[in-house]
């Protein structure tokens, strides 16, 4: 649970940061500090969703998969419930690629 709450601070320190700056810098779109400030914002997203992928492999490895419930984070087990497990594999997945694909191809798209 500890690495979880590393990862939160770590995206939540990210947006402060850069909401604090953009109340007082805001660049021209298409501008080098725009394209920096935009790089450096969405870099810590990306690597958050890469060491969640890579902490869901090895969870699977060993047999288990924690991810999100309704109310609560839960953890399925092989063994126990295999349905609920290929189920949390498949949700961890959607909820950490698809927004670093949206965050990669939006930063590609726009130079």
């Amino acid at each position: 649970m500890r690495y979880y709450k590393s990862l939160c601070l770590i995206v939540a320190i990210d947006v402060a940061i850069f909401s604090l700056v953009s109340l007082f810098y805001r660049p021209h779109p298409g501008t080098t500090t725009f394209m920096l400030m935009k790089y450096l914002f969405f870099a810590p997203l990306v690597v958050v969703s890469v060491l969640q992928v890579i902490g869901l492999l090895m969870n699977v490895v060993r047999g288990h998969v924690n991810t999100i419930g309704v109310t609560r984070f839960v953890v399925y087990r092989y063994d126990t419930s295999p349905l609920l497990f290929f189920f949390g594999v498949a949700w961890e997945l959607v909820l950490w690629i698809l927004p670093m694909y949206v965050i990669v191809k939006f930063v590609a798209g726009s130079r």
